[in-house]
Order: C-alpha cells, then sequence, then structure tokens
C-alpha cells in the first residue's frame, strides 16, 4: 500500500479531526506507559533526552507503552548524530583523500544519515514542529474520556 500511514486515533483527538463515522472500530490501543525510566542501555546523551521527552510525550498521551522503544531508538540516534556534530566541528566536515582531493568526511556523512533517523523518527513521536502545530495537547485521562 502506498501513500500516508494512517494517524492513531489519539493523535485525530488532540488534533480535532477524529470522527465518528471514520473510526476504526477495531483499532488496538496500548496502554500508557506504568514506568518512565529510561532503558539501561541508553548512553548518558541517550538518558538526558530520554528525561526530557519521556514525560513530555506522557502527559500529551502520544506515548504508550508500544512506543517506547522508539522512542529509545530516537535518543540514541540523537547521542549519535551529537558525536557526529562534535567530531565534524573538531576536524572539520571534509578530509584530503589519497589522491589529494578533498572529499566528504565520514562524520559528515553520519550526521546526514543521522538526521533524517531523527525526522523520521520525529514523526512517529509527534516532535516534527508541523506535526505539533496539530496537536492540542491534552492530559492522557482526558483522551481516554473522549474515546470512551
Amino acid at each position: 500500500m502506498v501513500g500516508r500511514p494512517p494517524k492513531p486515533t489519539a493523535q485525530k483527538i488532540l488534533e480535532g479531526t477524529w470522527r465518528a463515522d471514520r473510526a476504526n472500530s477495531a483499532e488496538v490501543s496500548p496502554a500508557a506507559p506504568s514506568d518512565l525510566s529510561a532503558p539501561y542501555f541508553l548512553g548518558d546523551g541517550a538518558r538526558d533526552k530520554w528525561n526530557e521527552l519521556a514525560p513530555m510525550l506522557a502527559a500529551t498521551g502520544l506515548l504508550t507503552a508500544a512506543d517506547l522503544d522508539t522512542l529509545a531508538l530516537y535518543c540514541v540516534t540523537w547521542e549519535r548524530w551529537r558525536e557526529a556534530e562534535d567530531a565534524i566541528r573538531e576536524h572539520g566536515s571534509t578530509t584530503v583523500a589519497q589522491s589529494g582531493y578533498q572529499q566528504v568526511s565520514a562524520w559528515t556523512t553520519l550526521a546526514k544519515h543521522y538526521r533524517a533517523d531523527l525526522l523520521k523518527l520525529g514523526d512517529r513521536l509527534g516532535l516534527n514542529p508541523s506535526v505539533r502545530s496539530r496537536i492540542h495537547a491534552n492530559p492522557l485521562e482526558e483522551t481516554d474520556e473522549l474515546l470512551a
């Protein structure tokens, strides 16, 4: 199937676009996460990003137990992107090849790929500014009442 993936019902409700006549009555609704502590495998930078994002996303009702791995992946990718950007700042964005020509450094290439991954993962988590502008944040309890 080609095209945009369907939006979850919680996101439609927060954006104010949910309609009962178009609702998927069989949509799976994962529970809210019971524990927002960062996974053990996150590095220091990824853990800081987790502690910044997890409470915010949970408060809007967009973070469910099924999204925790996506958030962890986002945080790990964010930490690696920061490492690549730090290396670019220290060593520059180009290197000199054996032939004597300038070429893009491996760090620059990695940073580019990490940025692309962050944007895609951010869309899934509602972190993209255009996605965020369409969302009216409501506490999770209010969202649950709307779905009932």
